[in-house]
């Protein structure tokens, strides 16, 4: 039986097998991260390797989990019911 969908982490390692750009916002996956962080570091030497620049690398890491997680909710919440007891009018003060 041919599989019919595949992960998005699949999805990366094909596009990588193309030799096609990875977008990481599309992954959590840490692996893919610590990848593409060395291949960027030993493409372009002039990157620094500092705090700050850290920093800001884990917080787009972070950020893409957060996206992920937003994501999925919004996709389970299209077209749910209300959950029971929950407030699902704006307050009018």
């Amino acid at each position: 039986m041919k599989k019919v969908s595949q992960t998005a982490n699949e999805a990366l390692e094909n596009r990588r097998a193309k030799k096609d750009v990875i977008n990481l916002h599309d992954t959590t996956d840490a692996t893919i991260w610590t990848k593409e962080w060395l291949k960027t570091i030993e493409a372009h030497l002039e990157i620094p390797t500092d705090e700050g620049t850290m920093i800001g690398w884990f917080a787009n890491a972070i950020m893409a989990g957060y996206d992920a997680g937003r994501r999925a909710g919004e996709q389970i919440a299209i077209g749910s019911e209300p959950v029971h007891g929950a407030n699902t009018e704006r307050s009018k003060n």
